[in-house]
């Protein structure tokens, strides 16, 4: 009985490999192809030759297509994460979920395709959806849809190789772009708005444990720039600290997902000079030092290598005096710290402004500055808010997950009006930009300019 149960499992088994090469044989995809439901390109089957062979080229690519076209592969990994949730299994890469464990991710409430589609007519035929040229918003020369990828990523390239670390729909990205257009349509004349998109730390991280460093670039930039008017500019946060990743500037953290005030303060100096402001040096700020500090990766997997290679937290403040103002009701505030030093032990880089909230917080400075701002931002901009309020006479700082019409009692647009705002700072982390209902869904029924 025992050899007979032995005998049909090696059948069985040898049927699974038979049929698992069959599959990989006669239909598994040979060439790319882009997964909606994991955003990035599969792997294609790799150039079989004596050239990848000897470079271990074939080994690799051999690998990579397997592992990505292995068969019901989706309905497999839907099954394990059905089975991590219900254990409450984090991962490495799960913790990139984050601050308030659930505001800081991916809603799942994004724009439908056809509200995706509707933005993307009003920014390329003028909103009538007929063809014609004429756009609703005043365009930069010579841009054409066709001109950029129809899945724009965020790229590193390192030891020859370029890896993709997260792709976007070109659709969602020029939906992004008509959202900002009609916020930056809400500022007064000579107004400008600046927009950033900050790729987490494990991903630099990633690029700079490469050996050759080469390039650390996002696609996405160049079209939510092409596609908005002249008083829109999209900057590359990634392109900026680039060079400063090469030389290994401390811009990114080891043990949480967001950037250091350090790679804040060299992105804020490209965004001010975008708006026509004179950034203020890093020196020119006070800088309170604060460690060791352990973020958000450490506190959801307390790794011994985090914990014997701890990161830094520096708490930049302008060098005048200034009061910040969280709005209770109408017309009505309490006053609030700009350094939260009450912060929760196991997540301080919520210290500034005692982390993501709401609903509408601003600053009047001391600097006798006239002019006003408006940052929109997630948890990425909590740093960035302290430098560019050295800039601006009020700094407004909204972020739409926490906006509430009912407290605030104005929209986006009244409140651009009411405190006489010239200039919009966009900063978002990567999970926040153009999967999400982040902006495409938040801010843009939060405008009150439709």
């Amino acid at each position: 009985m025992k050899k007979t149960g032995k005998l049909m499992f090696l059948i069985l088994w040898i049927g699974i490999l038979a049929g698992t090469g069959l599959w990989y044989g006669l239909a598994a995809p040979r060439e790319e192809a882009y997964d909606a439901g994991e955003n990035r390109n599969l792997a294609a089957l790799p150039e079989i030759s004596f050239k990848t062979f000897w470079d271990g080229g074939l080994s690799d690519g051999l690998e990579t297509w397997l592992l990505d076209r292995f068969f019901a592969r989706s309905e497999a990994m839907d099954a394990a994460s059905g089975l991590k949730d219900l254990a409450s299994i984090a991962t490495y890469e799960d913790s990139l979920a984050i601050l308030e464990d659930s505001k800081d991710g991916l809603s799942g409430d994004a724009p439908d395709e056809g509200e995706l589609g509707d933005m993307v007519s009003d920014l390329l035929n003028g909103g009538q959806g007929s063809g014609e040229t004429a756009p609703l918003f005043p365009q930069k020369p010579e841009a054409k849809v066709e001109d950029f990828p129809e899945y724009p990523a965020i790229l590193s390239k390192a030891n020859g190789k370029t890896t993709r670390w997260a792709s976007y729909n070109r659709t969602n990205v020029l939906a992004v772009a008509s959202v900002l257009s009609r916020a930056a349509g809400l500022l007064p004349e000579g107004g400008q708005l600046i927009y950033t998109m900050v790729p987490q730390s494990y991903i630099a991280n990633n690029y700079l444990a490469a050996d050759k460093m080469e390039d650390f670039t996002s696609e996405t930039e160049a079209i939510v720039h092409a596609f908005t008017p002249d008083n829109v500019t999209a900057i590359s946060a990634a392109e900026v600290l680039d060079s400063r990743i090469k030389t290994h500037w401390y811009v990114y953290f080891r043990s949480d997902m967001h950037w250091t005030p350090l790679g804040t303060h060299f992105v804020y100096e490209k965004m001010v000079k975008a708006a026509g402001e004179e950034p203020l040096k890093w020196e020119d700020f006070n800088v309170q030092v604060e460690e060791p500090f352990l973020g958000t990766y450490y506190r959801d997997n307390p790794t011994e290598a985090m914990k014997n290679n701890p990161d830094r937290l520096d708490l930049v403040s302008p060098k005048f005096e200034l009061e910040w103002r969280r709005i209770t009701g109408k017309d009505e505030y309490k006053v609030i710290p700009l350094l939260d030093f009450n912060a929760r032990a196991n997540d301080r880089y919520t210290v500034y402004l005692g982390g993501p909230a709401g609903p509408w917080t601003y600053a009047k400075s001391n600097n006798g500055k006239t002019e006003n701002c408006l940052v929109i931002t997630d948890s990425f901009g909590l740093a960035f808010v302290p430098m560019v309020a050295a800039n601006y006479g009020e700094t407004h700082y909204l972020d739409p997950r926490y906006y509430k019409y009912e407290t605030v009692g104005y929209t986006v647009k009244e409140m651009i009006e009411k405190h006489n705002i010239k200039d919009i700072y966009v900063v978002v982390g990567d999970l926040h930009s153009y999967n999400s209902d982040f902006i495409l869904k938040q801010l843009s029924g939060q405008l009150g300019d439709q």
